[in-house]
């Protein structure tokens, strides 16, 4: 069984309630061969030697421990672009772009989504370019991750408002669809399940921010999970 989470947004404060339902997660699902983290698991990944460690170390202590009982595959999105050296070490694969995983006789794509939209492309490349990071390290860490709240929220904001998929997105997606059998990105949010025109899956696992939805995916189905207060209750299901 292949675990699915995205778009968590784990802020740089306040994240008690959702480190509680992911530990929940992860007693309900034990045992899963491979965990995908499908991007913007948090708010904003910044490795400042300073507060990385009190920022992020609860997450690495506890998804560091599922790495020595599955597969951590981490998958990088829009918001956490900068290099993730304490995942690496933690034992999770880091991938910058995706990761394809066979299952039985299928093949499943996995993609962060930011990616299949050219706004997403320039901006990852602009992010990622080596002379902008190493400037980065120039900033006081304080400051950056002060602005990296405030820009994150207004990324959010935006997300919010425009429609989940443009034309572009669309047929970005049905390509990979006509090559894989279940295609599976993060991104847009919304939690989706569905049989494309192709008869593969296209899957999105939802985000924590408003549906804290999540997916497993196992040789003959697909599912999308979501919380009910702390109950976890199957929202969608699909046949492979």
């Amino acid at each position: 069984m292949i675990l699915v989470l995205g778009d968590l947004h784990l802020g740089l404060e306040n994240n008690m309630e959702k480190f509680s339902k992911l530990r929940l997660v992860f007693e309900q699902f034990p045992n899963p061969e491979k965990i995908v983290l499908l991007g913007d698991i948090f708010d904003f990944y910044y490795e400042c030697p300073r507060y990385a460690r009190d920022i992020y170390g609860p997450f690495i202590d506890l998804i560091s421990t599922k790495a020595r009982e599955s597969v951590v595959f981490y998958v990088q999105g829009n918001h956490d672009f900068f290099p993730l050296e304490l995942l690496r070490k933690a034992g999770l694969e880091v991938r910058a772009k995706e990761v394809i995983i066979p299952l039985k006789n299928k093949l499943i794509y996995f993609t962060h989504g930011d990616l299949l939209s050219f706004e997403g492309i320039f901006t990852r490349i602009f992010l990622s370019f080596k002379l902008w990071q190493l400037l980065m390290k120039l900033i006081p860490c304080n400051i950056i991750y002060s602005i990296a709240k405030r820009i994150s929220h207004l990324s959010r904001k935006k997300s919010s408002s425009r429609p989940p998929f443009t034309k572009d997105v669309e047929r970005r997606i049905e390509r990979l669809c006509a090559k894989y059998d279940v295609v599976v990105t993060a991104h847009f949010h919304n939690p989706i399940l569905r049989t494309t025109e192709s008869g593969a899956i296209y899957a999105n696992p939802g985000d924590w921010l408003q549906f804290y939805t999540f997916m497993t995916i196992e040789e003959s189905e697909a599912i999308i999970w979501r919380f009910n207060d702390t109950l976890i209750v199957k929202e969608k299901e699909v046949k492979i």
